[in-house]
């Protein structure tokens, strides 16, 4: 057989070569991880904070823990000592930090309630940033705006380092994540084929706004 005869026979899905190659991505997005939460551990040991993550941690683990009714008035007083060292000063606007959302929210705050505060911070922090960079290539994907590929990771890192990012990194603040769970669904519903879900309308159009339900 001539080299001109031979035919280069595309990669399998299931051969050896592309399972190694998968193998390794899960190896490299596991060390990309690993290496973040680190970081994010940190910043957390160095810059003590996050009370908006801070209040649910707190409500999760008396529930979690000690079995304690997460919107006990003792539980909030227990995160206010967290904050201030002491019961907060509602009348002067100081945060009473209740446990705010419904019992299913412990569907994400009930694994970290069984970490210590630190590190569950930080692995808190490692959600938000992969949700909202999740969140960025998704609106792209959404909107089918025509982003080339050179832009896709300066418009990943915008997305974590403007204000809005790094702050709802910083705090803990639930609703980005929310927010990315809701885009997911939007854009799996429309790759099925089955349309907008009733939880989301009307993505960004020249004359609609989407919104999250």
């Amino acid at each position: 057989m001539t080299p001109s005869t031979l035919q280069t026979e595309p990669l399998q899905a299931g051969s050896p070569a592309s399972r190694r190659g998968r193998l390794l991505a899960v190896v490299l997005a596991a060390g990309a991880l690993v290496g973040l939460s680190l970081v994010n551990y940190r910043f957390a040991v160095q810059t003590p904070g996050g009370n908006d993550f801070l209040a649910r941690w707190v409500g999760a683990r008396y529930w979690v823990v000690e079995g304690v009714n997460p919107y006990d008035p003792q539980v909030s007083l227990a995160a206010q000592q967290w904050i201030y060292g002491r019961p907060a000063d509602a009348a002067s606007g100081e945060d009473i930090a209740h446990f705010v959302y419904p019992l299913p929210a412990m569907l994400f705050f009930a694994p970290f309630a069984l970490l210590p505060y630190t590190i569950a911070r930080a692995a808190w922090m490692t959600v938000l940033e992969v949700g909202l960079a999740a969140l960025a290539l998704i609106g792209v994907r959404l909107t089918t705006w025509p982003l080339g590929q050179r832009l896709l990771v300066p418009l990943t890192l915008f997305s974590l380092l403007w204000y809005h990012g790094a702050r709802s990194i910083s705090s803990g603040s639930l609703p980005s994540s929310r927010l990315c769970c809701c885009a997911a669904r939007c854009w799996r519903s429309i790759e099925a084929g089955t349309g907008w879900p009733a939880s989301c309308s009307h993505w960004p159009s020249p004359s609609r706004r989407w919104r999250c339900s």
